[in-house]
């Protein structure tokens, strides 16, 4: 894996390209699998707010230790503005976004709540197109 490969004209090691690659399939898997346990809780226990808002405590507890034990650097400081304009935002469209997430599975099939998911990415570049007035490289739509 001494080859190198192209990701927007940077050189990247093979072992590099590969580690991005296995992070994307963690991604994915754990996507997966979070929605087939929700919906086996939901169908327990149906208060999908509940257990959005439970699901959100626990990634934020786990965030540090984990920052820590991947050896992820600490953020660079940020004004207030900037938190207020950019990161407030961006963290109620997530808990929104976990609580429709919770919603929707709880009342639809599985397959159909995680295709929507999947799209995810798609909507966000729609809205911050729309919202945001960004602009992106051709190459993101």
């Amino acid at each position: 894996f001494h080859s190198l490969f192209l990701l927007n004209n940077i050189p990247m090691a093979g072992s590099e390209v590969l580690k991005i690659v296995f992070l994307c399939v963690l991604w994915y898997g754990s996507s997966t699998g979070s929605n087939i346990i929700s919906k086996q809780i939901l169908s327990e226990l149906p208060y999908p707010l509940t257990v959005a808002v439970v699901h959100m405590l626990t990634l934020t507890c786990l965030l540090g230790p984990a920052t820590i034990y991947f050896k992820i650097p600490p953020t660079p400081d940020v004004t207030r503005k900037f938190y207020l304009k950019r990161i407030v935002p961006l963290a109620l469209g997530k808990l929104l976004g976990a609580i429709s997430t919770h919603f929707s599975i709880w009342k639809v099939p599985v397959s159909y709540a995680h295709t929507v998911k999947a799209l995810m990415p798609l909507f966000t570049v729609l809205l911050s197109i729309l919202i945001l007035r960004e602009s992106f490289h051709w190459k993101v739509y």
